[in-house]
């Protein structure tokens, strides 16, 4: 299954339930918006979010896309 909405490309990977492949970092949240499952991130790592100085940021301010992914 794909499908391309607000920057997200949905996709079902063998034995890992649904992941959402990111196409465009630039209009997701990357704590508050569901990137794997249907749980954001800060609901899975709350310890990491409460020490996250960005808890609004948008994925690009957290990592740069190359063509090898997001580092």
């Amino acid at each position: 299954m794909h499908s391309s909405v607000n920057g997200f490309e949905n996709s079902r990977m063998k034995g890992m339930g649904l992941w959402k492949k990111v196409v465009n970092g630039r209009s997701i949240l990357f704590w508050s918006d569901v990137l794997v499952g249907s749980i954001p991130l800060k609901s899975l790592f709350p310890c990491i979010f409460d020490l996250s100085h960005n808890k609004n940021g948008k994925i690009t301010e957290f990592g740069s896309k190359f063509e090898a992914g997001w580092i």
